[in-house]
């Protein structure tokens, strides 16, 4: 009985002093208060076809922490060849980051948070004929695309922050059919059926 007396009277002796602070700006430090992460950290392989005009993807960003209901302002930042390298152990000759004009944010690079939005994605839409044509000066290099979500005004969690992509292009090869088929003009037009066959190019070139 004495020890349950004992724990109520240091409970009623913390109390008051727990009701004295503000609920959220004392229990949680300030660089806990919005933490943003990429949902996933991880290296995301895309393949395309220059016959595509665009392929799109999405990175989904979580919000969380100890007063996550406020706005924010997150930015999209392309890292650096170096920094790729440095973060994903590659050589700088085995890597290219692929041109401005070959990818951008649909929604733009920097991203507005209200503060009921526990989460938001940022979309990227990829140029396939705009990466393939750069690739063509280094061919043998893979091209990506490192991303990383910074801010300047709430916290990142910095073992979530970055997304690699890496982007393989390839362009479809023409290849024409044989035959000895012998037809008539008539008119000066014909119709004809001619054998067309459409293969992928093993290495990126016709």
């Amino acid at each position: 009985m004495k020890k349950l007396f004992n724990i109520l009277a240091a409970a009623l002796l913390v109390l008051p002093l727990l009701w004295g602070c503000s609920e959220k700006d004392n229990l949680f430090p300030d660089s806990y208060k919005k933490v943003f992460a990429f949902k996933d950290n991880s290296t995301i392989n895309l393949s395309m076809n220059t016959t595509q005009d665009a392929v799109v993807d999405s990175l989904l960003i979580l919000r969380g922490g100890g007063d996550p209901a406020s706005a924010s302002t997150l930015h999209m930042r392309v890292m650096t060849k170096a920094e790729a390298c440095e973060k994903w152990g590659y050589s700088e000759n085995d890597i290219e980051v692929i041109p401005e004009n070959s990818f951008k944010f649909v929604n733009g690079a920097d991203l507005s948070l209200g503060k009921d939005d526990a989460y938001a994605y940022t979309v990227v839409s990829f140029n396939p004929e705009a990466i393939y044509e750069a690739m063509q000066s280094n061919p043998k290099a893979t091209y990506i695309l490192p991303v990383e979500l910074t801010s300047s005004t709430d916290t990142i969690n910095s073992d979530l922050s970055q997304v690699l992509f890496t982007l393989n292009v390839q362009r479809p090869m023409l290849q024409w059919g044989s035959g000895n088929d012998d037809l008539q003009i008539t008119y000066q037009s014909l119709d004809a059926k001619i054998p067309v066959e459409i293969t992928q190019s093993e290495y990126n070139n016709v």
